[in-house]
């Protein structure tokens, strides 16, 4: 399966936040108004407009929504302009029938208005049943902004509450994904006792659609704008203000039109082709599922970046929803010090997986490895693997009985999926750089109050080492090891049967030989002592890795390890999750 590839020039970047309101008023049940004629706005539609270009007066007749909807208009407004205090527009809206311009009659009953926030963005529901008006009051200054009216709650202009996901880099590629946008399709027949019906080893998803039969029985898929750039060319970001400050000192509004609209700005979006920079990348629309409970995402393969160097990343939904930012940081690219390791991503039967693994370069053209490429005497024992665990489980706990109210043998068997997948094709990765993240390399949490440092469950391999997994063929130079995470083997412990005696090594005895231990769970960094050079978190002394306990710890938690989590929005891996 062929991904997109773009390539990526310096870029700006910026963010969203917005105010909600929501008002009930008494005349969602009057009798339909005749309104004066204007300027119509269309239902589900973005209209640009400028301050300076408004006509007179500056009103706009609002669409009626839909009654299957409940009757709201949902109005938003984005600036898409670098304005100082005075240059915001006001912007009022009204249902009431007998309000022909509600920027002059503030105070008559059904005039609202819609307050724009600090960061650029104002969201107003409004119960209007056949429809209403919007005027604008311009401010000191020549304002782009854009109004955008939907029916329902659902706005427009919002920033997405889920963030774009890193797969991982090389020193100058990385795996994008998009936030989910469209959930998978509900298993038939259930895979719940006493009607089990498991996944096969090649397919993960109990959902026998395909990505576009899915996609398209729901209607069609969003138009996705990847942005991305190197972090140094961005402005400041206030998170109280959720803006960015410009060089001559006013705010950057935090919105997708300005994004789109600030200089050097280059985007790419997921149903287009184009020759790319240098006329050396495609970008085609594809959605790809990782996972069941998240659903479909876009995912991009990103050429052309520079090594050891940090960008941020930003995807646009549909040209007004925005989610992010997130960094990321590229691997070393020197003669002496170049990352050896290509991406492997799209493997079906392994849908997790998309980092780079210790095996020999896809052959000429592609540049990454996907299900046509991988090796058969790799693939081949790991369905086997997967073969064997499914009909082990079918024949007891899955087959006649009812092993756990809280765990599924669906569960269990993913489970070991993602675990089987993460040993049989292992992850490189090397000691990120001083600066791979707002908060300094491997530091704890993003804003960056405390001096520990963390560093990832990285283990050397020698040119002659052998490969972990036997099935791959040696790589034939040095690299670095990112161990899976202990919790990954913890994960299959707790879904799976008792009967198949799945254990996984204690963090106090030998855990960190295979595993990156203490960084998901664990005591939260409580210890006197150090740790010795292995899987487990390394702290402050710079250090690679660590698991021997060498003094006092605290005590060990689930989701009490120095980072809670792999892997961070900031750019940090800490292990393979």
């Amino acid at each position: 399966m062929k991904i997109p590839m773009l390539r990526v020039p310096e870029t700006l970047t910026l963010g969203l936040s917005s105010l909600f309101l929501v008002v009930f008023s008494p005349f969602l049940f009057q009798i339909p108004p005749v309104y004066a004629q204007k300027q119509q706005v269309q239902l589900n539609n973005v209209l640009e407009l400028a301050s300076n270009a408004l006509p007179n007066p500056p009103t706009f007749a609002l669409p009626a929504p839909s009654l299957s909807l409940g009757g709201a208009l949902t109005i938003s407004v984005a600036l898409c302009s670098t304005s100082a205090g005075g240059g915001v527009p006001r912007v009022f809206v009204s249902n009431n029938s007998e309000v022909t311009n509600p920027a002059s009659e503030q105070n008559a009953q059904g005039v609202y208005e819609l307050v724009i926030g600090g960061s650029g963005v104002g969201t107003f529901v409004l119960y209007a049943s056949s429809g209403g008006m919007l005027a604008v009051v311009p401010g000191t200054e020549t304002v782009v902004f854009d109004v955008g009216v939907s029916d329902g709650t659902d706005p427009l202009h919002e920033l997405l509450t889920t963030l774009p996901l890193l797969g991982d880099t090389t020193s100058n590629q990385a795996i994008i994904f998009s936030p989910p946008f469209l959930p998978a399709s509900p298993a038939s027949p259930p895979t719940t006792y006493p009607n089990y019906t498991l996944p096969s080893a090649q397919f993960p998803f109990s959902s026998s659609l395909t990505p576009q039969a899915e996609v398209g029985g729901g209607g069609t898929s969003p138009n996705f704008t990847l942005i991305i750039g190197t972090t140094e060319t961005f402005p400041a970001f206030d998170e109280a203000s959720g803006t960015f400050s410009s060089s001559s000192g006013g705010k950057i509004p935090a919105s997708a039109c300005a994004l789109r609209s600030a200089n050097g700005v280059v985007v790419d979006t997921t149903n287009s082709t184009s020759g790319g920079a240098g006329g050396k990348g495609t970008v085609n629309e594809t959605i790809w599922m990782r996972d069941e409970d998240e659903g479909w995402r876009a995912q991009w393969l990103v050429e052309g970046l520079q090594p050891q160097t940090n960008y941020t990343v930003w995807v646009v939904q549909d040209g007004t929803k925005l989610a992010g930012p997130i960094n990321i940081v590229t691997k070393s690219g020197l003669s002496f010090s170049s990352f050896p390791c290509p991406l492997v991503h799209s493997l079906p039967y392994c849908p997790l997986v998309s980092y780079a693994s210790p095996l020999q370069p896809p052959p000429i053209p592609l540049t990454a490895h996907d299900n046509t490429t991988i090796p058969a005497n790799l693939t081949d024992p790991l369905l086997g693997y997967m073969t064997n665990f499914t009909t082990s489980l079918l024949t007891f706990a899955c087959g006649r009985d009812w092993y756990s109210p809280l765990q599924s043998c669906e569960k269990c068997q993913s489970a070991y999926r993602t675990w089987a997948c993460a040993v049989s094709l292992p992850r490189c990765g090397e000691m990120p750089p001083s600066s791979s993240s707002d908060a300094g390399a491997g530091a704890v949490g993003a804003s960056g109050s405390t001096t520990q440092t963390i560093r990832p469950a990285l283990v050397s391999q020698s040119s002659t080492s052998p490969q972990r997994n036997p099935n791959i063929a040696p790589l034939g130079t040095a690299y670095s090891v990112l161990l899976p995470c202990l919790e990954t083997c913890n994960a299959v412990d707790r879904a799976c049967p008792p009967f198949l005696q799945f254990t996984c090594p204690l963090p106090e005895f030998n855990a960190n030989v295979s595993y990156g231990v203490g960084y998901i769970d664990g005591d939260g960094g409580k210890r006197s002592g150090s740790w010795s050079d292995g899987g487990g978190v390394g702290v402050g002394d710079g250090t690679m890795g660590g698991g021997g306990r060498n003094g006092e710890i605290g005590v060990w938690k689930q989701g009490g390890g120095v980072t809670g989590t792999s892997m961070d929005r900031w750019g940090n891996v800490w292990c393979a999750g």
